[in-house]
């Protein structure tokens, strides 16, 4: 909670500086990564140590990865920072913390000149907010030997649904056909209405859009058709609407626990293994990543969550399995 309240200690568009650019973003990095090295300087005393662990050979080294998106070719598979194995990476704790924190439009994104001639890094949630997978898959080739993990995952909150058009009506001709307004233009007053609705709320929603945002639009199959509409207010909220709902999209973690679900509870024995994911299935997803305020909110829903006869077992028996672990079988 005091990195949370450190890091977005200085909201800009709360003073009317508008996110938008290249190089404006909400919260101030550099807070941020004042916060992230006073945590590793307390646990370690060097700040400025390495993300490679010199003891990753050793048998009670905990291997650890982080996940970050390459800002320059998105399309890549999500980028490891690891502390072992032959991939190990030589940065510095800080800057794969930095890396895996750069959320579109909350963050600048780093810079790691490691490996050379380094790349530009962004939040790894665009691509793994859900990282359970992508633990499985590093677990199988460190392990190469065992078949069957333990795997605990814990969601920050289910998101609400994603609604790319919000509330559409349905046509008045849905049977193909056409018809004029009763003036006889193009237009009718009720299109009319809703066109100046639409200007008279862009100005309001405009300072939303952020460079996250339009960078994930840019990517996507009918980015070409959005685009022009920039250049109107109408586009301007179209575009708002589309970076919001593709950021939630993106960002969502039920499927892949539906997938890992699925996985473990196979009914081949071969790919069975024990899963457990706790997350908070409402009220969560109001709570903005610069909600530190809202603790007393966040534990209130976290308490009431855990509080569930159901979860209550759940936890019981992932605590068992965790202290007194099944014999796993080898291949």
């Amino acid at each position: 909670m005091k990195l949370s309240k450190q890091a977005f200690r200085l909201d800009k568009v709360k003073f009317h500086a508008v996110p938008v650019g290249g190089t404006h973003y909400r919260f101030d990095e550099q807070e941020l990564e004042k916060a992230i090295k006073r945590v590793i300087r307390k646990a370690i005393g060097d700040e400025d140590a390495s993300m490679a662990d010199p003891n990753d050979q050793t048998p009670h080294c905990c291997p650890v990865f982080v996940v970050a998106t390459m800002g320059q070719n998105a399309s890549n598979p999500p980028k490891l920072f690891r502390s072992y194995g032959k991939e190990k990476d030589k940065c510095r704790i800080w800057e794969a913390a930095r890396a895996t924190s750069a959320a579109p439009t909350y963050f600048l994104p780093i810079h790691i000149p490691l490996p050379r001639p380094g790349c530009w890094y962004i939040d790894g949630g665009l691509k793994r907010n859900n990282p359970s997978e992508v633990a499985l898959d590093e677990a199988r080739k460190v392990w190469k030997t065992i078949r069957q993990f333990l795997i605990v995952s814990i969601g920050t909150g289910v998101q609400e649904a994603a609604d790319l058009i919000e509330s559409p009506e349905v046509p008045e001709n849905c049977d193909g056909s056409s018809s004029e307004s009763e003036e006889g233009s193009e237009e009718g007053p009720k299109k009319t209405a809703i066109k100046q609705r639409v200007k008279a709320g862009a100005s309001k929603m405009i300072f939303t859009v952020g460079s996250g945002g339009k960078a994930l639009a840019s990517n996507l199959p009918f980015a070409e058709d959005v685009a022009p509409f920039t250049r109107i207010p109408g586009g301007l909220v179209t575009l708002t609407r589309f970076s919001q709902e593709l950021v939630a999209l993106s960002t969502n973690s039920e499927d892949t626990h539906k997938r890992m679900s699925k996985i473990a509870n196979s009914h081949d024995q071969r790919l069975y293994f024990p899963y457990y994911r706790f997350n908070v299935p409402s009220g969560m997803h109001k709570i903005g990543l610069e909600d530190w305020k809202n603790k007393l909110k966040i534990g209130a829903l976290t308490w009431g969550y855990l509080s569930r006869d159901e979860v209550k077992r759940e936890i019981d028996e992932c605590t068992d399995c965790l202290f007194n672990p099944p014999g796993f079988e080898g291949i």
